[in-house]
């Protein structure tokens, strides 16, 4: 699926539905979405995208990457983070656990395992995807998680570059073979 990864300034997000409805003006059909890397972003706006979308009777997906700061701003607890997405239910459709933001830091499993907890037992059909120091490298960090959270998603950016910050192609490669074949592992799943 083709997401724009959506993300401003701090004190700047008076302006997110506008610039989503003319992103997604721009993109037109191949645009299926946003991923809203926003700290707790506006409830108001991110909603009214999605009306704007349905009444023009497009199917956009919504996926909210909780990064760093939005954990900060609940101290960091797994049901303080799952209590604020409560306040999004019904509006994304996924969550991102992202504690990295790019920056490749390392992935740590159980923190991550005890977030996802959290909101799997609130919300039962939010999809659900961590990120975080993934890289061909470390996607043995994510295995573990599988078994209990069979759909969940994975994304990377930083562990994917080179020193320049260039995309590395042959870590990407390598990136994708693992992942295919860590997922194609799971019992009665097809990749």
């Amino acid at each position: 699926i083709n997401l724009v990864h959506y993300s401003t300034e701090e004190g700047e997000e008076s302006s997110m539905l506008a610039d989503m409805l003319r992103i997604h003006g721009l993109a037109g059909t191949n645009l299926h979405g946003f991923q809203i890397n926003v700290a707790w972003p506006e409830i108001r706006q991110v909603d009214d995208y999605r009306l704007a979308m349905e009444a023009n009777e497009w199917k956009s997906r919504l996926v909210l990457q909780v990064g760093r700061k939005a954990m900060f701003q609940v101290g960091d607890i797994p049901e303080r983070i799952a209590e604020m997405l409560r306040h999004y239910h019904g509006v994304v459709d996924d969550v991102l656990i992202d504690p990295s933001g790019g920056l490749g830091q390392p992935f740590d499993t159980e923190r991550a395992r005890a977030i996802l907890r959290e909101i799997r037992d609130r919300f039962w059909d939010l999809g659900l995807g961590v990120a975080g120091g993934l890289g061909p490298d470390t996607l043995d960090l994510v295995a573990p998680l599988l078994e209990e959270f069979p759909d969940l998603s994975i994304d990377a950016q930083g562990q994917l570059r080179n020193s320049d910050h260039a995309l590395d192609l042959d870590r990407t490669k390598r990136y994708i073979q693992g992942a295919l074949q860590l997922f194609s592992q799971r019992p009665g799943k097809q990749v």
